[in-house]
């Protein structure tokens, strides 16, 4: 089985907002962190073995017979099928190299990583057709980042804590040894790149216009400031730092002032909060401006 090798160029572009950094910030965390937490899982398909499937082929069919079968979930199946669909020539590329890596011997743990990687490449040369998409992206997002948190707070212990959080995440031997295929967070990631690349696709296909906040969305989101320093989570941040007199500009300071947060509670304050916004207002602070600069953490 072949697929397509033609496709189109990257775009770059120049665009900000606060609303998301905080948006990119919820699916670093969960994504670099929660990860590592579900080391099992299952798919309703047994997947072919991959050392079989590559077997005294040649590159070309070693990448077109993992494209069909070498990824039976449909979280896996969907992404790739969405980025020949937006990428034709950087999926042949990525099969390419997916290919030569499982003729020398890796396993599908290890081959994952050409989509990780190339959805990285790809959504750092797309980004700014994100807050061009359709609103409904915006409603999506918000279910995607709270089942992230679920799974946080599933895992008990203190795994909603961010010194926590901070330590999981920077281990790559935990990283290597609880991202297994198919497993619960491994699904969740997969259904995060597609969302990504689908709001991308709208936003380039179809679109929106960038808009400004209103008198009434301004109230809104004060509204929802207010709220938060009522908090008892954001309460006990800002009484850490009246107290230590930290800067908390740098993520190191503010994860250090956030010891003991439970993050996973506080974010789905927010989403809670958000999600109660009119639907306008939503739509307009989806399509406002982006930072360029808020994705230079990625990757």
């Amino acid at each position: 089985m072949g697929f397509d090798a033609t496709g189109g160029k990257p775009y770059n572009g120049n665009q900000g907002d606060m609303l998301w950094y905080a948006l990119v910030a919820v699916v670093v965390v969960v994504c670099a962190a929660a990860v590592l937490l579900f080391p099992t899982g299952s798919s309703s398909k047994k997947p072919a073995a991959i050392a079989q499937l590559v077997a005294g082929r040649s590159a070309p069919e070693a990448a077109g017979l993992l494209n069909a079968y070498g990824f039976p979930d449909e979280a896996t199946s969907a992404v790739l099928a969405e980025i020949q669909r937006q990428d034709p020539k950087g999926h042949a590329k990525m099969m390419i190299a997916m290919a030569e890596r499982a003729i020398a011997g890796e396993k599908r743990d290890e081959l994952v990583e050409e989509i990780e990687t190339w959805s990285v490449g790809y959504l750092m040369a797309n980004y700014q057709h994100l807050n061009r998409s359709d609103p409904k992206y915006m409603d999506e997002a918000l279910v995607l980042f709270e089942d992230g948190l679920d799974l946080l707070t599933k895992v008990g212990g203190n795994t909603c804590d961010p010194k926590t959080l901070q330590r999981i995440a920077n281990s790559p031997d935990l990283v290597k040894t609880y991202s297994v295929y198919d497993g619960p967070v491994y699904k969740w990631g997969m259904r995060a790149n597609l969302w990504a690349l689908q709001a991308i696709h709208s936003g380039k296909t179809s679109p929106r216009e960038l808009t400004t906040f209103t008198e009434n969305d301004m109230k809104a989101v004060q509204t929802l400031a207010f709220k938060m320093m009522a908090d008892p989570q954001v309460q006990k941040l800002l009484q850490t730092q009246v107290q230590t007199g930290a800067d908390l500009s740098t993520p190191d300071a503010l994860i250090d002032a956030a010891d003991g947060i439970d993050i996973c509670a506080l974010g789905k304050t927010i989403i809670t909060e958000v999600r109660s916004f009119p639907a306008d207002t939503k739509a307009r602070m989806w399509n406002s401006q982006v930072d360029p600069s808020v994705f230079s953490t990625i990757g």
